[in-house]
C-alpha cells in the first residue's frame, strides 16, 4: 500500500526529500531529517500552486498560479 510504503521511507530516514501529491493542500513538514512536501495541486484545488526547493538552504516556496 502507498502510506505504508510512505511511513517506510520517513521512518528509515535514508533520503532527504520525500514530495507527495493527493490531498491538493500545500505541506512543508519535517519528520527528523526527511522535508516532506506536498506542492498543492494544478487541478481541483481553489488555490492552485506549485513548491520550489532550494537545495542548497532546504527552504520551500509555494507559488500560486493563475489559471
Amino acid at each position: 500500500m502507498i502510506i505504508n510504503s510512505i511511513r517506510r521511507l520517513i521512518r528509515e530516514q535514508q533520503i532527504d526529500y520525500l514530495f507527495l501529491g493527493h490531498t491538493h493542500e500545500t505541506l512543508h513538514q519535517h519528520e527528523g531529517k526527511v522535508y516532506v512536501i506536498n506542492p498543492g495541486a494544478l487541478y481541483r484545488a481553489s488555490v492552485k500552486s506549485v513548491a520550489v526547493l532550494d537545495t542548497e538552504t532546504d527552504e520551500v516556496r509555494f507559488i500560486p498560479v493563475m489559471g
